[in-house]
């Protein structure tokens, strides 16, 4: 498991990961691109890549995802550059503790098999914080599907046009993430959840720190 974590007081400043940064620029640079190109490629502003560039931003999931696009590889490879893909009829096992944690905006990710690269899944736990104590995004569209399962708490569904679902402990949702939604607890108490995203542009959140 490679420890890429932010100190404490560098998690409330919304500022990258430095080695999330160095890799990202280490990568553009390698392959010859410009961050205009990566900016053209991703669907992304410049000033949004220079920032992560220079640690200034935390990427949200879809900005990580489009990053990685811009710059022609896995998302896996800018968090960890060990990653390696799954050979055929390879396997693998995740022991109790054997992830890394992400951030993005209340939800706090623990993503499972993060060292192996062009998963079609990506599986996680996530703790979703009440609302009062971060700022929530708004909802977010992305690729391939997701399922979700509610382990703990009480979950609000967010779905565009539509009404919100409510989901109790046991009970679990499939979604085309195609649709802009998004995760909150419905009460003032954390919830937990278990995700699978699927899809070839999967990816998690990026990483940030241990709480």
């Amino acid at each position: 498991m490679v420890d890429v974590i932010l100190d404490k007081d560098s998690a409330g400043s919304g500022m990258a990961s430095p080695s999330l940064a160095a890799r990202a620029k280490a990568v553009r640079k390698a392959k010859g691109l410009t961050i205009q190109r990566v900016a053209d490629r991703a669907g992304l502003a410049i000033s949004t890549i220079s920032k992560i560039e220079r640690n200034r931003m935390t990427p949200t999931y879809e900005c990580f995802r489009k990053l990685a696009r811009g710059l022609d590889v896995d998302v896996a490879e800018l968090i960890d550059t060990t990653a390696s893909k799954l050979r055929e009829g390879e396997h693998a096992v995740s022991r109790r503790g054997d992830f890394e944690y992400h951030l993005v905006s209340n939800t706090l990710y623990e993503v499972l098999f993060s060292q192996m690269a062009e998963k079609r899944m990506v599986p996680s736990f996530a703790t979703l914080k009440p609302q009062g104590e971060h700022r929530v995004e708004a909802a977010a569209a992305g690729s391939g599907e997701q399922f979700v399962l509610v382990l703990k708490g009480t979950v609000r569904v967010e779905l565009e046009h539509a009404e919100p679902i409510i989901l109790q402990s046991g009970e679990s949702l499939y979604l085309d993430s195609r649709r802009a939604h998004r995760f909150v607890s419905a009460t003032e108490r954390s919830a937990r959840i278990l995700c699978v995203w699927s899809g070839q542009e999967s990816a998690a959140p990026i990483m940030a720190p241990r709480s």
